[in-house]
């Protein structure tokens, strides 16, 4: 039987059969597996592979499973930090302009981000950013600008059980303009989890 190995950084698997031996450089040897591995044993143990002298195969080790289970978490986290962020923002917008309100959160995000690209030593990757890359960053930032200030606004004049499920309906608009603009797949799981969205929104706000 065909043995299948994933890898996750790459987001894609390869099948082996253990009777076919590969060596480094033919068809069947897989080039991001060359550029991993390299052309030596010693690199293979350097990134976590592992090597078998019937064959050869690669093998997740236990950094890299970890590392692929480490976004649930962190996408939990968020929504976590995403809930707390609303709360803190009613009370804290009690007597004071949406915009100006806007605008000091704005000041310690920013802060916070270049911490971290300065606490990561991330700086030096200004200079090798593509000009496509700054046009599209730069409106994505003029959009969260403008879904800031919405949002603030929003949440001065109504109550936070109503607006923020009306923002997270951006779920279902990004689904539909990522289906249109990135051509993305709109399955039918997805058409069904964007109608469950839309109408639970209904259910809350109504």
């Amino acid at each position: 039987p065909a043995v299948k190995f994933q890898f996750i950084e790459q987001m894609w698997s390869v099948n082996i059969l253990p009777s076919v031996k590969m060596t480094e450089g033919s068809s069947l040897y897989p080039k991001s597996v060359q550029k991993v591995i390299g052309s030596d044993s010693r690199s293979m143990l350097k990134s976590g592979l592992s090597f078998s002298h019937k064959g050869v195969y690669w093998k997740q080790n236990a950094k890299e499973k970890g590392r692929a289970s480490m976004w649930l978490f962190l996408a939990l986290l968020s929504a976590a930090f995403a809930a707390l962020t609303s709360i803190l923002a009613k009370v804290g917008i009690e007597g004071v302009n949406s915009n100006l309100a806007t605008a000091i959160r704005t000041a310690v995000v920013l802060i916070m981000s270049w911490g971290m690209v300065f606490l990561t030593d991330a700086q030096g990757g200004l200079s090798t950013i593509a000009q496509k890359s700054w046009i599209f960053l730069i409106l994505s930032g003029l959009a969260t600008g403008a879904s800031w200030l919405c949002y603030y606004k929003a949440l001065q004049m109504g109550d936070v059980s109503k607006v923020v499920p009306i923002d997270k309906l951006s779920v279902v608009f990004t689904l539909i303009l990522a289906f249109v603009f990135l051509h993305e797949k709109f399955t039918v799981k997805s058409l069904i989890g964007s109608l469950l969205l839309a109408a639970g929104t209904l259910v809350m706000v109504l």
